[in-house]
């Protein structure tokens, strides 16, 4: 470990468990960092994968692993939205058309 000022020493904890969790996973994520690197690179450079893309997407996904994570985050999301739509709605103003925003 680096050498830390005593002002920081609350820290120690986490940054052992974030080393420890990263000396443990390192090499063995489903996904593969070099050829994660390059379809970063053909997005930026419009090739590759992304070469007949008429428009890179705001978010590029790299990983099956990020795949499952964002599914998962987006469900909950939607579940979430349902069950407060109503609520959300108190606030417009009486004659507000919402069609005009979507």
């Amino acid at each position: 470990m680096f050498d830390r000022s005593k002002e920081y020493k609350q820290y120690d904890d986490i940054i052992e468990l974030v080393s420890r969790r990263h000396s443990s996973t390192n090499n063995k994520q489903p996904g593969d960092p070099v050829i994660a690197v390059e379809r970063i690179i053909d997005a930026v450079l419009h090739e590759g994968f992304y070469g007949n893309v008429k428009q890179i997407p705001l978010r590029i996904v790299l990983g099956s692993d990020a795949v499952a994570i964002i599914r998962s985050k987006c469900e909950a999301m939607i579940r979430e939205l349902y069950q407060f739509e109503a609520l959300a709605a108190t606030t417009n103003f009486p004659d507000a058309r919402v069609e005009e925003y979507r």
